[in-house]
């Protein structure tokens, strides 16, 4: 069985939602190689790696909703990205996930997040 292929993110129909210890976040700055700056939702700031799984089939850009799992130490300083939505999931992703609009479109990093139910 080969890799799925997938012509178009519009394609892309299963929605995947932050699990037990994820949460969710937007990428502030690509800092090269597989590291990120991703602002969470939890309102900490994560230095993050991009998994050796999505390295090359995924390409994150700043301004992307991913999901991120923080280390077991570290917890508040470093995570994982988990998964990036794409631009068609991320408009249908539910109001209690989705970050609201940027205040500043030149300073990603001051996005804030609508309160979870």
């Amino acid at each position: 069985m080969g890799k799925k292929k997938v012509l178009n993110e519009g394609s892309i129909s299963e929605m995947t939602y932050p699990g037990q210890g994820e949460v969710l976040g937007v990428v502030v700055k690509l800092l090269g190689f597989d590291r990120i700056m991703v602002k969470c939702q939890d309102g900490a700031e994560r230095l993050c790696r991009i998994r050796g799984k999505m390295k090359r089939r995924v390409w994150i850009r700043e301004g992307d909703i991913v999901i991120v799992s923080p280390w077991e130490f570290q917890t508040k300083e470093r995570g994982d990205v988990v998964w990036r939505y794409t631009h068609s999931q991320a408009d249908t992703t539910p109001t209690c996930f989705r970050p609201l609009t940027f205040i500043d479109p030149l300073l990603p990093s001051t996005a804030l997040f609508v309160a979870e139910l």
